[in-house]
């Protein structure tokens, strides 16, 4: 018995050093790709904060069947107006 847990042991230590081997490969292939997602996205992302200053003004977004994502700004409280970015946000 103790010599079947042995190999076991042996056979399951040679499968995580095969999956950790692939998952450093992998990462070293990806994280290229991943950093020019990232340098292209954050301009963006940027713009995007500008446009909304403050996010409890609007609903969660909604995807719609053919992938378009829109966020919707919720009811303006009585007395406050939207920003002149927001006003030409609308259409």
């Amino acid at each position: 018995m103790v010599f079947i847990a042995t190999v076991s042991m042996a056979q399951a230590d040679d499968r995580l050093d095969l999956l950790f081997d692939f998952m450093e490969e992998f990462s070293e292939q990806t994280q290229p790709m991943l950093e020019e997602f990232m340098d292209d996205l954050a301009p963006k992302l940027e713009q995007f904060q500008e446009l909304i200053s403050d996010w409890s003004l609007y609903e969660a977004p909604e995807v719609l069947p053919n992938g378009d994502i829109i966020i919707r700004r919720k009811s303006a409280p009585l007395g406050k107006e939207p920003s002149p970015k927001q006003k030409a946000l609308e259409i």
